[in-house]
């Protein structure tokens, strides 16, 4: 009989790619695969025939707070009635959720259909959906020990695995440039502070005399904008919203700035691609700051807190940077005593144990 498993996840990067990891790993085994998401997640397949993807839609159209919370429950009712018959009908022998309340409808009926289900957290805090739905779990998969809020009681479900990153693009070599390449990635949540500090940065930069080629990621209305600003002070740029192959911005880049979602930096660290962390400090329990400051305590980046990415602040962080290139040398080393490729490998090893007792039962 074959293997069917069950992917949820919720439509943002840092959910959808952790997902999109292990849905390859399992289709080189020859399972059968489904992916659950909403239409955010949907862009990140440029083909839909590539996987099995299932989509609801959660988003409310008002900002009044008591409606939008009033609707907001409806849709997760309605959309677990929706999930209960397709999950009932695909008959998966496991479900794994990523987290995302997107993830948790898929998740949910797990119970009412005797399905085992394990979750996933790639975030250095539990997610408020995975914490919901751990009493309702097999086991509960941490990138590392360190993550925060886990609960206090059932600690043998909980395994640490690793992160969980894309396989890199082994065709794409480094590209070598006279310009010193940036490549600024935060195109959703909090944005604007990148489209309001690093032009001006930029041009500080150049006046100093360092030669630097951007690429940055933006809203949509501010492309036009950017561009115009960067070749009126003859800077080489490529400014641009979505990319699905982002990764050829990575090798091209000798530094990243970015929010610190989970999967960005895992992915920049498996990259050994240097970058300042500039945290999102609106995300939920703070979560992208216990991401950076992982890693920054590893010395594998540099911490920039949002109150203090001011043109200046960023200005001297940067020439401290390019003053000693054994600085970016150091990061890469410390980032290379990570091994987040054998992590498919130990999810696998803890959930096929799951997933045979359910075939057998």
């Amino acid at each position: 009989m074959k293997t069917k498993i069950f992917f949820a996840a919720g439509g943002t990067g840092g959910h959808i790619f952790p997902a999109i990891s292990l849905v390859n790993f399992f289709k080189d085994k020859n399972c059968d695969v489904f992916l659950g998401t909403d239409e955010r997640g949907e862009r990140y397949f440029k083909d839909e025939s590539e996987i099995n993807l299932y989509k609801i839609n959660l988003q409310t159209i008002t900002r009044i707070p008591l409606i939008r919370n009033l609707f907001f429950y409806l849709n997760i009712i309605i959309a677990s009635l929706k999930c209960f018959f397709l999950i009932k009908k695909i008959k998966p022998h496991l479900i794994i959720g990523f987290g995302g309340y997107v993830a948790f409808p898929y998740c949910i009926v797990s119970k009412v259909l005797n399905i085992p289900l394990v979750i996933y957290e790639p975030n250095l805090v539990l997610g408020r959906a995975n914490k919901v739905l751990f009493p309702l779990s097999s086991k509960l998969l941490i990138a590392t020990k360190k993550t925060k809020k886990l609960p206090l009681s059932n600690l043998y479900k909980i395994v640490e695995v690793g992160a969980l990153v894309r396989k890199t693009k082994k065709e794409l070599s480094q590209i070598t440039n006279n310009n010193f390449t940036l490549l600024v990635m935060g195109g959703s949540q909090g944005a604007n502070i990148f489209f309001e500090v690093i032009p001006y940065f930029v041009e500080m930069m150049s006046k100093r005399n360092y030669k630097i080629k951007i690429i940055q990621q933006c809203f949509l209305d501010q492309i036009e904008k950017l561009n115009k600003f960067y070749n009126n002070i003859n800077i080489e740029n490529y400014i641009f919203n979505f990319e699905h192959d982002i990764d050829k911005f990575i090798f091209q880049s000798d530094l990243v700035i970015t929010r610190c979602g989970a999967s960005t930096t895992a992915e920049l660290i498996n990259f050994k691609k240097p970058f300042i962390g500039i945290p999102y400090p609106y995300a939920k329990d703070n979560h992208q700051y216990y991401n950076a400051k992982f890693y920054e305590e590893k010395g594998c980046c540099w911490l920039l807190e949002q109150k203090d990415f001011s043109v200046e602040n960023l200005c001297k962080l940067v020439t401290y940077i390019l003053q000693d290139k054994n600085k970016i040398n150091e990061i890469k080393n410390n980032m290379g005593k990570f091994d987040f490729n054998s992590t498919p490998e130990k999810i696998y090893t803890e959930i096929k144990d799951i997933i045979n007792e359910n075939k057998l039962s």
